[in-house]
Parts: structure tokens; sequence; C-alpha cells
């Protein structure tokens, strides 16, 4: 195949061309490329339009967000299930991650550290607001409110006499 665009300057990079077949060795540079009707590499990132990325495995050093993630969650570190407490290991190899621990008393401030809190549900919870502690210990110059109408209930997992 001949160049027909070829100026004495190079190839002309005013004009648009379709390729079927690039074959290069070394590096071909460009600031959008088109996969077929809706993929599209450029500077920013790869947009999918509707499409869906299928991989094994996604490697990333900064933050994913998603409208919703699926799956069991188990490989999950650093998050407590709700309600539970903690793990007592984030070792997902370990039977410790399936073991929780939690305080048997909730503290609420500290000693030069005055803290104060409203503990308020919504209707959609029944106006309950729930915690697996046994009990409220409030330190001296901290305040504790209940909002009208919420329901406060401790020690719901039964573990605390």
């Amino acid at each position: 195949m001949g160049f027909t665009k070829v100026s004495s300057g190079g190839i002309s990079t005013s004009q648009t061309f379709v390729f079927s077949n690039v074959d290069t060795v070394g590096v071909v540079t460009a600031s959008t490329v088109q996969v077929g009707s809706a993929t599209t590499i450029h500077t920013t990132g790869i947009d999918l339009g509707g499409g869906t990325l299928t991989s094994h495995n996604i490697n990333s050093t900064g933050v994913i967000t998603a409208t919703s993630f699926s799956g069991d969650g188990s490989g999950l570190t650093g998050v407590a299930a709700a309600g539970l407490g903690s793990a007592l290991s984030d070792d997902t190899n370990s039977p410790l991650n399936l073991i929780y621990k939690t305080p048997k008393v909730l503290n609420v401030g500290a000693v030069g550290a005055a803290l104060s809190i409203t503990v308020e549900s919504d209707e959609v919870s029944g106006y309950v607001a729930y915690m697996p502690t046994g009990s409220v210990h409030i330190a001296v110059g901290s305040t504790v409110r209940v909002a009208a109408g919420t329901t406060v209930k401790t020690n719901i997992l039964g573990v605390f006499d």
C-alpha cells in the first residue's frame, strides 16, 4: 500500500485516516482511540459507554467508586459487619476474621474532652437506634440527647448481662 496523504513534511495530521489493520513496533501515540461504537480510550481514562468491563483482576492504587457493588464481600478488609463490632483479625485466611468483639460500655466523651451528641432515628428505621454495647457512660461535661420519638436499644446482640 502506498501513502496517498504524505506531504513533504510527513503524513498529514489534519485529516482522518481509517485503517483496517495497524502493525507497529514501538509506541503509537494518540489523544483518543475508539474501539467499536462505544468504548473510547483517552487521556483521562476509559469510557465504556454502555458496555461492561470483564476482568479477572482489577488493581488500583486510587479510589474505586460505583453506584453499587455485588458479590459476597468476603474478601473485603477494614469493614466491620453492621452492628457486630470489630473482627478479631483482618486476615481473610484466619477464622478470627469471623469472630467479633465490641466494648461492653460505650464511652461518650472523656476527661478534658467533653462531647455532645444527639441520637435521632427516622421513620424508615421505625424511630429506633441500636448499639451492641451493654451500657453507656457519659463523661463529666458531656451530653447525650435522645431526640423526641426515638427509642435507643442497647445490647442488641444479648451478649452482656
